[in-house]
């Protein structure tokens, strides 16, 4: 599952612009592109939740809601 950019900055609670301006000014950062577009991994988000030092308790959150939506997903295709 990719995440786009403006879920990517919902879900660290962010403004789209403080992303890209991130990805931007720390290119070890900067993630692969699909299709002309940035595609986030759940890796890549709990990576710049780390560069923007969210507390711990929202980096255990946030690990929660990706484990949970891999495992979703995972479920829904097997299931398709």
């Amino acid at each position: 599952m990719f995440y786009s950019t403006n879920e990517v900055a919902q879900l660290l609670g962010r403004r789209f612009h403080q992303v890209t301006y991130l990805l931007r000014s720390n290119p070890s950062l900067d993630v692969a592109k699909v299709n002309g577009r940035r595609g986030f991994t759940g890796d890549d988000i709990l990576r710049l939740a780390k560069a923007f030092r969210l507390p711990a308790s929202d980096m255990e959150y946030l690990r929660g809601y990706l484990d949970w939506w891999a495992s979703t997903e995972a479920e829904q295709s097997i299931r398709k």
